[in-house]
């Protein structure tokens, strides 16, 4: 069981929060391991309570997602550090079910859920005859082309099961299916799913007369959320969309050999997961034809090698600029996470030696751009011996990564978090990003 689960669940044993976890419980070690989604139904009551846990614990509501419907069924998205997954989190207010649009129809025991519930390690999850009943009636009104498992409830019924779970499948099903258990099941064994859709106008009676679908229909498409410009673009783009609604600029600065190319693409490998993500490189490896032309002609003597000296540190710092720039217009346009290898204050680093007054205004405007740069800022430390043995043998001197990472940790504002890349390894590093950006960004409000 993933840590962010139990440690979710058993805050809300602590603080009497009403909770039993009751979907599709045969798959529920998978769920509780990260695969799949946890459907869990809250007493409404405790609505604020529950709230307030999930807050706590750093989930976040994915309002557009199509299994968020109307007012009693929210998706949350959570993410476990230890182990770097995302964990998907169904919360029900009531118990719903039915079509995936709507959700209208309602089983509406709910209070009996919280007191029928059995232990399950350290958290609780419904017992077998409210989990058989929901199933059965989920599949009638669904009309599910097939679902072995319903056989193996009658089977399971059959061969006898606990007194309780026997005595709440007797009292439902006459009354949604108008027929005895033994009758029901034993249509199931002969003819399968079929004997429950050949019930259905039976069961939507029986849900209807305890809470209309209809209504419940009316106030998801009254709560139906529209789709946003942007929503729109990615779909015409073809790329997914941010699951949380909430895009974030994340700068990782850093010596040469501290990690932060690694770290930065594993922050993209698994921020594609809740939506679009790129890596943008802010260093001075790559340039375009123009500034590849610029450098190459500034080596030298001569008018032109003086001239081009005199341009370089403007045009090298628009191009940056305008690679910070693109990131800046991916995040607003399109909701996506951007991470950056390296900071803008590379840049003021860099042409802190002088070169003139192009110098001067090339430092001037980083530093103003780079103030205002990023949602989240980390500088990767790491001992001068580890950096270098991450390197080409040669390429760099202990003595020129010392100075460096001590010029650059004066140089970056307090707002850079230090994180020790020398002590753990990137997965692990990346982890504390993004988990630190669940734990900030839970208070945001949505972006689009």
């Amino acid at each position: 069981m993933l840590k962010l689960v139990r440690d979710f669940f058993i805050d809300c044993q602590t603080r009497a929060v009403r909770y039993s976890i009751w979907k599709s419980l045969e798959n529920l070690e998978a769920q509780l391991s990260g695969e799949g989604d946890i459907d869990v139904v809250f007493d409404p009551q405790q609505r604020s309570e529950v709230s307030a846990l999930l807050a706590e614990h750093a989930f976040i509501l994915d309002a557009n997602s199509s299994a968020t419907v109307g007012k009693d069924v929210l998706v949350h998205r959570g993410f476990d550090r230890p182990s770097g997954g995302f964990i998907s989190l169904h919360v029900h207010f009531n118990c719903r079910f039915g079509s995936k649009t709507h959700k209208e129809c309602r089983y509406i025991y709910e209070q009996e859920m919280f007191r029928d519930f059995v232990p399950h390690e350290e958290i609780q999850r419904l017992c077998d005859g409210h989990f058989f009943t929901i199933r059965l009636l989920s599949v009638a009104m669904r009309e599910t082309p097939d679902d072995p498992f319903i056989e193996e409830i009658a089977c399971r019924y059959e061969e006898g099961i606990a007194a309780r779970d026997g005595a709440i499948l007797d009292e439902r099903i006459p009354t949604y299916f108008d027929c005895t258990p033994a009758v029901l099941f034993q249509d199931v064994r002969a003819r399968g799913v079929v004997a429950l859709h050949d019930r259905q106008s039976i069961v939507a009676a029986a849900i209807d007369a305890g809470e209309a679908r209809s209504d419940y229909a009316r106030q998801a498409e009254a709560t139906k959320r529209p789709r946003s410009l942007r929503s729109r673009l990615m779909k015409v783009l073809g790329r997914s969309r941010n699951k949380l609604n909430r895009p974030a600029q994340i700068v990782v600065a850093g010596v040469d050999g501290a990690g932060k190319t690694t770290v930065c693409w594993l922050l993209r490998k698994k921020f594609s997961a809740i939506g679009p993500a790129y890596v943008i490189y802010l260093g001075r490896r790559e340039w375009s034809s123009v500034n590849h032309w610029v450098d190459r002609r500034r080596v030298g003597a001569g008018p032109l090698a003086w001239l081009m000296r005199q341009v370089w540190p403007l045009s090298s710092t628009a191009e940056l600029l305008s690679r910070a720039g693109n990131g800046w217009a991916r995040k607003w346009l399109l909701g996506a996470f951007v991470i950056y290898d390296r900071a803008l204050y590379d840049v003021v680093m860099k042409f802190s030696g002088g070169y003139g007054p192009a110098g001067r205004v090339a430092r001037t405007v980083v530093n103003f751009a780079a103030a205002r740069h990023g949602d989240f800022h980390y500088m990767l430390e790491v001992p001068v011996e580890v950096a270098q043995s991450r390197k080409p043998a040669g390429k760099y001197t202990i003595p020129y990564l010392r100075d460096t990472q001590d010029r650059l940790s004066t140089l970056l504002p307090d707002r850079y978090v230090r994180l020790d890349s020398g002590a753990s390894d990137a997965d692990e590093i990346a982890n504390q990003i993004v988990a630190r950006y669940f734990e900030a960004a839970v208070t945001w409000p949505r972006r689009y």
